[in-house]
This record gives structure tokens, sequence and C-alpha cells, in this order.
């Protein structure tokens, strides 16, 4: 999630940082309001402005006495929504957590609940729990319109999906996106994970363009003791050979051997 994601980016290469993208929907959320009175919905509307205007603390302040004061309400959830993303974005973690929580749980609207389980989604990924992730995305992704933030969204859930094992799941993801996004920015890289044709997580050594150049790296890592495979992989409108190792059936298998090839391979990565 762009802009005011960045603070709940992921551990993704530095090129993409997925997260806060769901938080942009904050302000897009506050029609239908039925038990507020006129100030009430005034002050949440004005936490919101305060909101998408980085200031935190101040719409913070008003969405407290909305929570204490009218805590029953019906839509109260959608105050629990943009607190929860006002201390995410100011480094409150656990506290925001709470707050998504109880958004999805006092919502009565399919979109913020959509919007609130994404984004508790976007905060379980970056701390690398992935199947919390992948399940919370499952559950927001039918319920959100196909325009943007859906896209990274997508993207993310497809991650998760594939950290958690859930290959098939993820594929799918990738496939939505290509199908609904193909012209995003983000499709490029859910096309290279979409491709990926094995169920199982690798660690890439090298990449070139010549079938040859990829062989010789091959004999020279086996030659050093490193069980080192090539294989052809699309990426970027062309063929790559890519030199890896292993086959971790799981993603913190994968984390843990690229810490041991990276002493001889310092931007060695994990794929896909």
């Amino acid at each position: 999630m762009t802009g005011h994601m960045t603070s709940c980016g992921y551990g993704f290469p530095s090129r993409f940082r997925c997260g806060a993208l769901v938080l942009t929907a904050a302000t897009g959320l506050l029609a239908g309001c039925t038990q507020f009175g006129p100030a009430e919905r005034e002050s949440l509307r004005q936490a919101s402005q305060l909101y998408s205007r980085d200031d935190f603390p101040g719409a913070t302040a008003r969405l407290d006495r909305l929570i204490a004061d009218h805590g029953q309400a019906v839509e109260i959830g959608e105050a629990h929504y943009v607190r929860g993303l006002c201390r995410l974005r100011a480094g409150q973690e656990r506290p925001a957590m709470e707050d998504l929580k109880q958004a999805i749980d006092r919502s009565h609207r399919s979109d913020l609940t959509a919007y609130a389980r994404a984004s508790l989604a976007a905060i379980y990924h970056r701390q690398g729990y992935w199947t919390q992730a992948a399940n919370l995305y499952a559950d927001a992704l039918p319920a959100l319109p196909a325009q943007p933030p859906k896209d990274t969204i997508l993207f993310s859930a497809g991650v998760a999906l594939q950290r958690a094992g859930r290959w098939r799941d993820a594929t799918m993801c990738f496939s939505e996106l290509l199908r609904v996004f193909r012209d995003r920015p983000i499709a490029a890289q859910a096309r290279q994970k979409g491709q990926w044709r094995h169920d199982y997580f690798a660690i890439q050594l090298g990449a070139f363009s010549e079938a040859s150049r990829a062989e010789s790296e091959v004999r020279n890592w086996q030659r050093r003791g490193m069980d080192a495979v090539q294989e052809s992989v699309p990426r970027g409108g062309q063929s790559l050979w890519v030199v890896m190792t292993g086959q971790y059936p799981t993603y913190a298998q994968a984390v843990e051997a690229l810490k041991r090839v990276r002493t001889s391979v310092p931007d060695a990565y994990i794929i896909p």
C-alpha cells in the first residue's frame, strides 16, 4: 500500500514495500452513519481529515472521545478503524491491532470489515505471521472493490499465501491481479511470482541471459560443494537462466538457509 502504507511495509525486496496501502481507504469509509448524531458524525469526519493530513495525535484525540462516549453506537467500528490506522502510523502497533480487531468485530459494513481485515493482515504480514495474514487477506478480498488498492492487497495476499504453504491459493491471487490489474505497476512482480512452477522455496545465486553462463556457474558452485541447479525463468518479458539452490518446504527453512548462503553470496535471496 503506497503512500500511507509505508509504515507497515513487509520484509520484501526494497523495490516494493507492501503494507499500509489499505490506510488510504480511511477517508472513504464515512458514509452511511445511522446512530451518531450530527456532532458525532462531524467529529468522525474531522478525525478522518486529520488522519489524511498526518495529524495522528489530533485525530486520535477526537476518536478517543468518540469511542469513550459512544462505544455502543452502530458505526463505532469506523472510529476504531481510523484510530487503528492513526496508532499504526504513530508506531503503536499493539494498540493498532486491538483497534483493528474491534473494527472487525463492531463493523456493520462489508467494506469497512474488509479494509480492517486487510490492514490487520498487513501487520501480521510484516511480523512474519504468514498463516494469520493469509487467512485475513483471504477473508477480506471478496468484499474489496476491483480498484486500487486491491491490486497491492492481492499481491500481498499472494505472497502471504505462498509463505503459509498455500501455493494454489497464491496462484489464484496473482492470476486475479493480472486479469483485473494487468496495467498496474505491481503486475510485473505478480507475474514473476505467479509463474513459479514449484511448491517450495529456493535461493537464487545468480541469473543469466545465456544458458552456457548459467551452466558454468552451476559447475562452479557444485565444485564448491553447493547443490546448485539452473532453470529457465520468465522475468521482465524475457527468459533468464536462474542458478539456484535448495528446495525448502517452508519459508522459515528458506530464511535459515539464506543466512548460511549469504556468507558466500551476499546478494542471494529467496525465490519466488
